[in-house]
């Protein structure tokens, strides 16, 4: 995956913030993933697939679960042809398609959501059932599958409409959204998550991720990926609001 920037939130029996010793380098990584099956939600999208070809590189077994309607199999093409890697369609909120996606991993990788603050104002049932319910029944099946460890992808939208800039961990979030709503509940019930179980889990604060197979098109396009089809294009860029908007 291409340049990003994380906020991340550690919770587990042992560390509970980040620290030099809880986070490993490449190398350290990919020996521990090495012959590990790791689960992927949304595996089949921008960010998940890339994390897909990093766990394969690692030498783990992946397994990917995707309802499909963002993600795309073309992300996975030469993927799924490897017999390290599986791929199940079906969504997050069916409690038998996870049980049965999640069985024998011993990590998880949970980008599965319904994306776009719109789109949670106008279909909040959708966004309840994908997000909210999706995440408490990849935690309660990550559970009782006694996996490792989990890793949650929330977003920089829990921090508000006007956020500190540079945001920290330790700021208050702001639930501006039912998207940001979510977000902020999946972290809780993360961390609830691993204090039950005894075990690590981590929530990743997304800001403006971009890299390869992200798309430019679309009413939820980001905003990097887009400014930069349009200089291709030399169209002009749509702006918001005032323009002088500013993201950590």
């Amino acid at each position: 995956m291409s340049d990003c920037f994380i906020s991340g939130l550690c919770f587990g029996s042992v560390t509970d913030n980040i620290s030099p010793n809880f986070v490993t380098v490449a190398p350290d990584y990919a020996q521990h993933m090495r012959g590990a099956t790791a689960l992927v939600t949304g595996g089949a999208g921008f960010i998940g697939s890339n994390i897909v070809d990093a766990l394969l590189a690692a030498g783990a077994r992946v397994r990917v679960l995707d309802d499909l309607s963002t993600g795309d199999r073309r992300n996975l093409v030469g993927v799924t042809t490897s017999p390290l890697t599986e791929l199940i369609v079906g969504s997050v909120s069916d409690a038998t398609a996870v049980r049965h996606a999640v069985e024998g991993c011993s990590h998880v990788f949970h980008l599965a959501a319904m994306v776009g603050i719109s789109q949670s104002v106008h279909e909040p049932d959708k966004h309840f059932n994908s997000n909210i319910l999706g995440t408490e029944i990849v935690l309660r099946e990550s559970a009782a599958a006694k996996v490792s460890s989990v890793v949650f992808t929330s977003s920089s939208a829990v921090y508000g409409l006007t956020p500190t800039i540079p945001s920290s961990e330790s700021d208050p979030l702001v639930a501006a959204s039912p998207y940001a709503a979510g977000k902020a509940q999946g972290e809780v019930f993360t961390e609830s998550y691993a204090r039950t179980n005894n075990t690590h889990a981590a929530s990743l604060r997304l800001f403006n991720v971009f890299g390869p197979r992200q798309s430019a098109s679309g009413a939820y396009a980001a905003a990097i990926a887009a400014f930069l089809r349009a200089a291709q294009l030399q169209e002009p860029a749509s702006l918001f609001g005032t323009g002088e908007q500013t993201r950590d």
